[in-house]
């Protein structure tokens, strides 16, 4: 079989906007393949994208594997020592890792990123070490990594890697779109930026690049730009269901739930039963309960609610009783008055309270009861 270097530039561009234009990595991977078996397997970067796809569907061993046939082509290739190490860290191979990681680093000198995910596979070489000698079971090294892999995975990954040589003249090829993908796959986002703004340039009318550079400005935390963009690929191309994703997330960054709810919901319309974008709607629901537009500017924090209720509580339990004291107080006097009163008017009439009457008699009688009983 002979290599067909148009067909396999025309996949690789393909595979390259379904992974980061549309984010399907299991389609691209497809593609990826098909574009390497036309190469006779012997581009180093094909390898290195599909390591990538792979890492992104969650595939960490198939992603190794890609990154190791990469590095054999082409050593000198430092993402390909990035997608080494990457895989191996989420196999908790953090020895492995780190090597992979310090060759990569000297091909890029003092790059951050590769300074940041060394010194993260040294800490967990040593936290891995300190519960060996301690014995320590009450957390795994599984459950601490998992855990660092959750809290660093998104803020390691966000940085920038230095520009590729073979990317830093965009003359180098007509194709600036493939270009501008490329350079999205190195993490190079802001030559990525620019590479799209130029092949824009060229087709002031492509979807695809308004969606591409969308999803641009969102990893360089430029997410009114992102909107930006989102908007005009729709505009250009209604039916485009990630258009509609990078709007949401773009709008879910800026706080406008509503309007990315709206946005998702337009999405998942167009891929029915989509998982990603039902979990985003119901983000985006809790948000929008969470935010309470219904409530006052300023609303009175629960547990003050709670202490303040308390308190009006006590207040009016003590106005009950003082008015319920009182009113029993006034009463008694009231009754006791009325009282007095009738009793004088009995006297004053000869006659005695009907008790107190019965008592006279049996006192007024007591001998002649006494006398007939005896």
């Amino acid at each position: 079989m002979s290599s067909d270097p148009s067909a396999m530039a025309d996949l690789e561009t393909e595979a390259l906007k379904t992974m980061i234009v549309n984010g399907n990595f299991k389609l691209a991977v497809q593609l990826f393949t098909r574009a390497i078996s036309l190469s006779l397997e012997n581009n180093a970067e094909l390898f290195v994208e599909r390591s990538h796809a792979n890492f992104e569907l969650g595939k960490f061993a198939e992603s190794l594997t890609d990154a190791e046939r990469a590095i054999s082509l082409d050593p000198s290739m430092y993402m390909a020592y990035f997608r080494k190490g990457e895989a191996c860290y989420q196999l908790e191979d953090y020895g492995t890792a780190k090597r992979a990681l310090e060759f990569g680093s000297c091909q890029v000198p003092e790059n951050a990123i590769f300074m940041k995910w060394i010194k993260q596979c040294d800490e967990l070489i040593a936290d891995a070490c300190q519960m060996e000698i301690t014995g320590s079971t009450s957390e795994t090294p599984s459950d601490s990594s998992s855990k660092q892999q959750r809290e660093n995975r998104d803020k390691l990954g966000a940085d920038e890697f230095p520009q590729r040589e073979n990317l830093a003249d965009p003359s180098a090829t007509a194709n600036l779109e493939t270009q501008a993908l490329k350079a999205f796959i190195s993490r190079d986002f802001t030559l990525a930026r620019m590479l799209f703004t130029r092949a824009m340039s060229t087709s002031p009318d492509n979807a695809e690049l308004y969606a591409g550079r969308s999803r641009t400005h969102f990893k360089l935390g430029m997410f009114s730009e992102s909107l930006a963009d989102a908007e005009r690929a729709i505009g250009l191309d209604s039916s485009m269901h990630m258009a509609y994703f990078h709007k949401g997330k773009a709008c879910y960054q800026l706080k406008d739930y509503r309007t990315a709810k709206a946005a998702f919901e337009s999405g998942s319309f167009r891929v029915p039963g989509n998982g990603r974008f039902i979990n985003l709607i119901r983000r985006c629901d809790e948000r929008i309960a969470g935010t309470g537009c219904q409530r006052p500017l300023n609303p009175t924090p629960k547990r003050q609610r709670i202490e303040t209720d308390e308190v009006e509580f006590e207040k009016s339990k003590e106005n009950r009783e003082k008015l319920g004291a009182d009113a029993f107080q006034a009463n008694r006097e009231k009754l006791g008055a009325d009282a007095f009163q009738e009793n004088r008017e009995n006297l004053s009439g000869g006659a005695l309270p009907p008790r107190r009457a019965r008592r006279r008699r049996w006192q007024g009688d007591g001998s002649l009861e006494k006398s007939q009983h005896d």
